[in-house]
């Protein structure tokens, strides 16, 4: 029976998040380590429940595509630690900077939670639904990093055999980590859906 109950859950959760997938770009962000601009999707809400898909880097270059999953229920703590990673990083920059450390990696405490994410696997995208993150604090040939990436390997909710490294989202500054916490807003995504229905309304019969 539990068997067959998991079962039931894991396939409303694959068809929850490919009914989602239909989802449209709302904003991006930079991540100047790599020298890339990174799309924020999000689908439409449906009675304030939606999802938002954020573009990672991917670990490995077989991975075309990779994002992390936030819904709509996790977001405020999703951007809660985030702001609390910011206060970590610009502090332990000053420190950095102050005592003259030019190389350190050292992992930054975060609250446990999963999220999910999705890569896109041969010809076809593959959704892991229990994702947890860790950030680290990184000094390397003069840069300042914020890493944010998954603890364990992603693995296809579908086929554990079908796994990837996972990825990457590397933020070099103050303002960088601002200017995603400020795409991740709630406001983000109900004004871009608002407009959308703007532009559907005036053209009703």
């Amino acid at each position: 029976m539990k068997t067959k109950t998991n079962l039931i859950t894991l396939t409303f959760c694959v068809l929850t998040t490919l009914s989602s997938m239909a989802q449209k770009k709302i904003g991006s962000y930079q991540m100047a380590y790599f020298d890339k601009e990174l799309e924020v999707q999000a689908n439409e809400p449906k009675n304030d429940v939606y999802s938002l898909y954020i573009e990672a880097y991917p670990r490995e270059s077989s991975i075309d595509e990779i994002c992390l999953i936030v819904r709509s229920k996790k977001q405020a703590h999703f951007n809660v630690q985030l702001s609390k990673l910011r206060n970590v990083y610009t502090k332990w920059k000053e420190t950095a900077i102050e005592n003259k450390i030019t190389d350190l990696d050292k992992e930054i405490e975060m609250e446990s939670m999963s999220y999910e994410a999705a890569f896109f696997y041969g010809s076809k995208w593959k959704f892991d639904f229990s994702v947890r993150l860790k950030a680290r604090f990184r000094v390397i040939s003069g840069k300042y990093l914020l890493i944010l990436s998954n603890r364990n390997d992603l693995v296809a909710s579908d086929n554990q055999y079908m796994n990837t490294d996972g990825f990457y989202i590397i933020l070099s500054s103050q303002k960088e980590i601002d200017a995603l916490i400020k795409q991740l807003h709630p406001s983000k995504v109900t004004d871009f859906y608002a407009k959308e229905t703007q532009k559907t309304d005036i053209f009703k019969q």
